[in-house]
């Protein structure tokens, strides 16, 4: 069975949980703490991290996570899909460590200028430094440039309802 990791990344404040909470499979769900936080689907399908009011996905582990995801996603033979969101696993080396287990991957982008990016992040309450908030443009940036090749882009200025459909057909789950 392919296996394929999908993650979602973009600036803070760009749709990415909000896109994700709605694209997941309906049905029965089951919330598993170990090895790391992660949410099991039907048909198999995990979503790395927490499902919490704020800070979700995979802000909910903790930093040091990515050893432990890497072991799992090496091991892992009855999930043929892996759904990440956000900056905790978002990054250059678990990608490629991921490729190197065997893993398809879809880098999934939902993209807004910045200036949006800032307001929706302010309007929710997040309230962060500048150079904080550069330094996760310039990290989405990069991410997107060296995986271009598996990256999709999203227009995250189009409303909720619909980035959340256009992930939707991009994750197909109805074809497991």
């Amino acid at each position: 069975m392919p296996k394929s990791l999908c993650y979602v990344v973009g600036y803070p404040g760009s749709g990415k949980t909000t896109a994700v909470a709605g694209a997941m499979p309906a049905g029965p769900r089951a919330a598993i703490a170990k090895p790391f936080a992660h949410i099991r689907y039907d048909r198999g399908v995990v979503q790395l991290g927490a499902s919490r009011d704020i800070y979700s996905g995979t802000d909910a582990l903790a930093l040091n996570v990515q050893p432990q995801v890497v072991q799992w996603l090496n091991q892992t033979t009855d999930v043929p899909v892996v759904i990440g969101e956000g900056d905790r696993l978002g990054n250059a080396k678990f990608f490629a460590a991921a490729q190197t287990a065997g893993w398809g991957l879809t880098v999934i982008h939902v993209d807004v200028p910045e200036l949006v990016s800032r307001h929706r992040a302010w309007q929710r309450g997040s309230r962060f430094d500048d150079r904080w908030f550069a330094g996760r443009v310039t990290k989405v940036n990069r991410l997107t440039r060296a995986f271009a090749d598996h990256c999709v882009t999203l227009d995250g200025t189009q409303s909720r309802r619909d980035v959340t459909r256009k992930l939707r057909e991009i994750l197909a789950f109805e074809r497991l």
